[in-house]
């Protein structure tokens, strides 16, 4: 995936950096609790503080987290969010 990754310069101090859209399949490949982790993830949320929050262990976050990232084809969470949140020039 990451070399998918297109960057753009702007101007002298100012860059683009574009990802590929994912097809709606495989967003709605992810299961409900899977959502619900990455919804959190982009909110800033750590493995245990979402662990706390849904009642599940740190270690089940990081296996629901391992499962988005396999089914998204992103290598963490900077790529999660760049796959899943709209770009500024998306707009």
């Amino acid at each position: 995936m990451a070399s998918d990754l297109r960057v753009t310069e702007l101007d002298d101090e100012l860059m683009a950096v574009s990802v590929p859209v994912l097809a709606p399949g495989r967003v709605a490949s992810l299961t409900e609790a899977e959502r619900a982790v990455v919804a959190r993830v982009l909110e800033g949320a750590s493995n245990a503080e979402i662990a706390a929050e849904r009642g599940t262990s740190a270690r089940t976050v990081a296996n629901q987290l391992a499962a988005v990232y396999r089914k998204l084809g992103a290598l963490g969470r900077a790529e999660l969010a760049a796959l899943v949140t709209p770009s500024i020039t998306d707009e």
